[in-house]
């Protein structure tokens, strides 16, 4: 969704990706791409199986191509941190001034991604929803009923908020 999103907004070029071991998670992106025949066509879109922590051939295709990468939710299993941030670390190296826009879920005090950004090379700025909310005009708490919801941007330590 937030790919769909992105070419609604006017981006040019649009990767979906998905794991790579689900092909019918990559023909769900195609769905998506053909249910939205108003999506305009100036945005170029394409789809890419790419799995988290595996540095296959589809991963080298995204080298200077990419200058932001979004997640949503892609932190809900703490089994999968590690293999998610070393390929966003190897994209993010890949591409210069690239950054990822992810949101997090708070679904335990015990996890935390600390940790690994240090490992990766990678900080993180912490983006207040509030100050996005407002200026929306979005009622944020009503949007997120009881759940805490961060909004994370990732760049690799070098090149942290240079741009």
């Amino acid at each position: 969704m937030p790919g769909i999103v992105a070419a609604f907004c006017g981006a040019s070029k649009v990767i979906l990706t998905d794991s790579a071991r689900l092909p019918h998670c990559l023909q769900q992106c195609k769905k998506s791409i053909e249910s939205n025949p108003h999506l305009p066509t100036t945005c170029n879109i394409q789809i890419l199986g790419l799995t988290w922590g595996l540095f296959i051939s589809n991963l080298t295709k995204l080298k200077g191509q990419i200058d932001l990468i979004i997640g949503s939710d892609c932190f809900y299993d703490p089994s999968v941190f590690e293999d998610l941030l070393v390929t966003v670390s190897n994209i993010l190296e890949n591409n210069p001034g690239a950054k990822f826009l992810t949101t997090y879920q708070e679904r335990s005090s015990d996890w935390s991604i600390l940790t690994l950004l240090n490992k990766w090379n990678l900080q993180c700025k912490h983006i207040p929803l509030n100050d996005l909310a407002n200026s929306c005009e979005i009622d944020l708490l009503q949007l997120m009923q009881d759940h805490t919801i961060h909004l994370l941007e990732i760049q690799l330590k070098s090149s942290l908020f240079n741009n």
